[in-house]
């Protein structure tokens, strides 16, 4: 059940001290399946910040994803106003015929030498988890998933539609595409959206349910929060759709 990677383009927090905000996910006929709680806290005293997001199914499900549980984490250094990650981590928990089992990756930045360091882990709770590998990515980016979407709006680019780069997006070479639509395109999805705000199209370059590359409409407040997201043509029940709660 990868639908949660909708909650996790939606983990776009404003810049504070500290923030928490929860999300909530909605699929067709299904109705909710899936909430998440997202949370920055920045300690100006030691230039530091962590950023957390707790996903999980709901309702049915639930029961058909064996309780499923994704956690991410990101923490590193404050630098100027970027936040630039040192550990990122996500964590996947699922019930296994009554065991809880966990799947867990953990990627160590090295900005000096641009290497990113990837450890596989996994097992059952309590129980020391197995290190299945440990090697480094075939690629450098300065980002993971969740500092680039606080970083977001430092990016530089031109023109409507451009790239970059994170740690936990595309397996072969981390790379999100972005689109700023316009004119009548632009219209569509902030109609669609239901949002006074200008939209964004983020193509995360994985396959989620039936949609190959992750199109996602996206749509930032004022204030910087993601505060909603659709990811397009989901197999037979139209679209998912994340929403701030």
């Amino acid at each position: 059940m990868r639908f949660l990677a909708v909650l996790l383009i939606l983990a776009n927090l404003a810049f504070c001290e500290s923030v928490s905000v929860k999300y909530i996910v909605k699929f067709g006929i299904f109705g909710e399946i899936g909430v998440a709680d997202a949370t920055l806290v920045k300690d100006e005293t030691t230039k530091t910040y962590e950023i957390t997001l707790d996903a999980k199914t709901t309702g049915i499900t639930n029961s058909l994803s064996g309780n499923r549980r994704e956690y991410f984490c990101s923490k590193g250094k404050i630098i100027g106003d970027l936040l630039v990650p040192e550990i990122y981590t996500h964590e996947v928990n699922r019930n296994k015929k009554g065991k809880m089992r966990i799947e867990r990756k953990i990627f160590t930045f090295n900005h000096t030498k641009k290497i990113v360091n990837l450890k596989r882990e996994k097992g059952y709770k309590d129980e020391k988890l197995e290190i299945t590998s440990n090697e480094n990515l075939e690629y450098f980016a300065q980002n993971d998933l969740l500092s680039l979407f606080f970083n977001f709006s430092k990016l530089k680019f031109s023109g409507d539609k451009f790239y970059t780069t994170a740690v936990g997006a595309k397996n072969e070479n981390g790379r999100i595409d972005i689109i700023i639509p316009q004119n009548e395109q632009k219209i569509a999805i902030k109609k669609e959206l239901k949002s006074k705000f200008d939209p964004y199209i983020v193509f995360i370059n994985q396959k989620i349910f039936s949609s190959s590359k992750g199109e996602l409409y996206l749509s930032l407040d004022e204030r910087g929060y993601a505060n909603k997201a659709i990811l397009k043509d989901v197999l037979f029940f139209g679209d998912i759709i994340g929403e701030i709660k």
